[in-house]
């Protein structure tokens, strides 16, 4: 607050008519160690002895405001009002060109820039003051690796490529006694002894089937991004043996693998679906079994993703974004490279070249492909 009044006071001194004028003639501008640097060139003009002038430079952004440490005066009577005034003398400047360089930190930089050349100057009328600004041209930003967010894949949709009964809830259809018959017989399949329906874990490969379907269970109820929305299982008899003696076998060999998940998960009977397949036309010779044919989940929206492409729209489309009330809505989202990568976009925007790279460096060591690419654009940067 203190450095936008103090502009405003600066601005509101040109009004003042300065006999002997000053202004910047142009600004070189540099970058290094997290810090941008401004040189002013001016030419001072030449003025009585008698009088004097006092030179300050400024920088000032949005934020904020800093003067320059060199500070020069012509006219010898000046110097007693001076040392009076401030308790030191500046230095004495002779008619020519003068230079004086600032340097901030690239965090105080905002999207605007502007040199304030101050000026008092004393005859024997008194004292006026006038300031000239200068619009500070930053260089250009490249253009960065920034494409919309593709929401992320949850652990479900990793297991489904490796396990054809873990399927997306877009795949679903119920679970009836029509249509049980013809479910596919899947890798995760219990084994039962004839005419039983116990479910051994010692028998044949049971306890490496129920570990694996189990473990499955269990990956996809520990994504917080994931629900899990049906558990299919259909029980199968094999041909030996008449209809009478099988009757509903079957659906009771589903009952046991359901009840078995469910009292490791305890998972509602609702999301469980069971039925009795009837004889199973699999070729296997141990045909007594029970199988799980699907485990349908459902994502939750990627709140994330929708944030972001909110703002890298934003960054596309509107000539002046809010770089600031960007970074602040970054905030809610961490721990995400994603997230990394567009905080470097935005931050190299606002002239943050050390904050930028940093959040590039950790995206890509988050695997991040459009951070790496960033990286690679900032090091070329620095050879020019």
């Amino acid at each position: 607050m203190k450095s936008r009044l103090f502009c405003f006071i600066l601005l509101l001194s040109a009004c003042y008519t300065l006999h002997a004028q000053i202004s910047p003639e142009s600004c070189n501008v540099a970058h290094s160690d997290s810090c941008w640097h401004f040189t002013f060139e001016y030419n001072t003009p030449d003025i009585p002895p008698s009088d004097g002038m006092l030179v300050v430079t400024h920088l000032c952004t949005p934020d904020t405001c800093i003067s320059s440490t060199t500070r020069h005066y012509q006219g010898k009577r000046y110097n007693k009002r001076y040392i009076k005034r401030y308790g030191n003398a500046p230095r004495l400047s002779p008619t020519g060109w003068e230079a004086c360089t600032i340097s901030i930190p690239e965090t105080a930089i905002n999207d605007t820039v502007y040199g304030i050349t101050y000026c008092e100057y004393y005859n024997r009328n008194g004292c006026s003051t006038s300031c000239d600004t200068l619009s500070i041209c930053m260089p250009p930003v490249p253009s960065m690796s920034c494409h919309r967010a593709e929401p992320a894949r949850s652990i479900a949709d990793h297991i489904a490529t490796e396990h054809p009964y873990v399927k997306n809830i877009s795949h679903y259809t119920p679970l009836s006694k029509e249509n049980a018959g013809q479910a596919d017989i899947t890798p995760s399949i219990v084994r039962y002894t004839t005419n039983s329906s116990k479910l051994n874990p010692a028998y044949l490969q049971n306890a490496e089937s129920i570990e694996e379907l189990m473990g499955i269970i269990e990956e996809v109820l520990s994504d917080s991004t994931t629900t899990i929305e049906a558990i299919q299982f259909v029980g199968y008899t094999s041909s030996d043996g008449s209809e009478d003696s099988n009757k509903g076998l079957g659906y009771a060999r589903a009952k046991a693998i359901r009840d078995h998940i469910k009292k490791a998960h305890y998972l509602p009977d609702s999301i469980f679906e069971i039925a009795d397949g009837g004889r199973s036309n699999h070729r296997s010779p141990a045909r007594r079994m029970a199988c799980c044919t699907g485990i349908y989940y459902n994502n939750t929206p990627d709140s994330t993703a929708l944030a972001l492409n909110e703002i890298i729209d934003e960054l596309i489309n509107n000539p002046k974004p809010d770089y600031r009330k960007m970074i602040d809505e970054l905030k809610n989202h961490k721990n995400d490279p994603r997230v990394l990568n567009l905080q470097g976009v935005i931050e190299y925007h606002r002239h943050h070249r050390h904050a930028a790279e940093k959040a590039f460096r950790k995206a890509a060591e988050m695997g991040d492909e459009q951070a790496l690419v960033n990286l690679n654009i900032i090091e070329n940067e620095k050879k020019r």
